[in-house]
């Protein structure tokens, strides 16, 4: 469904509805404590939802995709308003041309995160076609290996419903490679982006990816060596980057543009994207000592 920016946007409600659904299933697998389906609903709701959102980009195309994730974006950045002397802050910024870098009416946000003005700008009509090409390439890449490592956790080679587990984790490894490829070669060009942070932000998405990538690689080392429990780790490690990289780099914004738009331009989108990878990778150690702790339990 296409967005006008007319007045105030159904998707951008219906994303902030399904966020709300998405935390209370977080709460619910927190309160779990192992027993009932613990954080099941949680996974299978976030993995639905980004693919829900990444699908748009190839539907919609990238201009309309990011249109309607900056919209996610305008609600936060402007609770609060501007400065005192009615000046926006440094990372506060309208669009180029009109409102047009959002789903929202000019009624309603007409000041946007410097980074999300510059995200559009970049990838609009008569920018390099290269660009926008290593982008669909990232998010269709991405995309699969997400969703294809969610299902090697979920059916482990050797169990029932693993038997094709060999296979998908060869296109899973294959798909987070170029996929990481693609993100460092469009990290590579914020040298030139001060809304990012210029090579502040280039390092961050480096830090991202080698949260994500090395430990892939160091699964499939594991494995073809015969280390079963050595691969586990490391892909849990890996997914946890992963969920990290995306989802967590998401949120830390959500709170960090508020918080940080008075402080150095591109500095909220310089912070989440360094600490997402890490934060995941440790949220990925995590679930694996939970996970092993739950199977001694159920074989003592």
């Amino acid at each position: 469904m296409s967005e006008t920016n007319t007045g105030v946007p159904l998707g951008i409600v219906v994303a902030y509805a399904a966020l709300a659904v998405w935390f209370g299933t977080l709460v619910s697998g927190v309160r779990s404590k192992g027993g009932g389906r613990g954080f099941g609903p949680f996974l299978l709701l976030g993995t639905t939802i980004l693919f829900v959102l990444n699908v748009r980009y190839l539907t919609e195309g990238i201009p309309a995709s990011i249109r309607f994730f900056n919209g996610i974006y305008d609600v936060t950045i402007n609770l609060g308003g501007g400065n005192k002397n009615g000046s926006l802050p440094v990372n506060v910024a309208p669009c180029d041309n009109g409102n047009d870098c959002t789903v929202w009416g000019e009624d309603y946000y007409s000041a946007h995160s410097a980074w999300a003005v510059a995200f559009y700008r970049r990838f609009q009509p008569g920018m390099p076609s290269f660009r926008s090409t290593l982008l669909y390439i990232h998010i269709v890449c991405n995309t699969v290996a997400f969703l294809l490592m969610q299902v090697q956790l979920k059916y482990p080679g050797g169990t029932k419903g693993g038997q094709w587990h060999t296979v998908l984790g060869r296109i899973s490894f294959i798909s987070v490679t170029i996929g990481t490829i693609t993100a460092c070669m469009l990290a590579s060009e914020h040298g030139d982006v001060p809304e990012y942070g210029r090579s502040w932000s280039s390092a961050a998405f480096y830090i991202m990816s080698v949260t994500v990538w090395p430990p892939a690689a160091l699964a499939v080392l594991a494995i073809r060596r015969g280390d079963r429990v050595g691969h586990r780790s490391w892909m849990f490690r890996c997914v946890g980057a992963m969920w990290g990289a995306y989802w967590g780099s998401r949120a830390l914004l959500l709170v960090l543009d508020p918080l940080l738009k008075n402080f150095a331009l591109g500095s909220s989108l310089v912070t989440s994207m360094g600490l997402a990878g890490p934060l995941g990778f440790v949220g990925g150690e995590l679930a694996l000592r939970r996970a092993d702790r739950l199977q001694k339990t159920k074989t003592s």
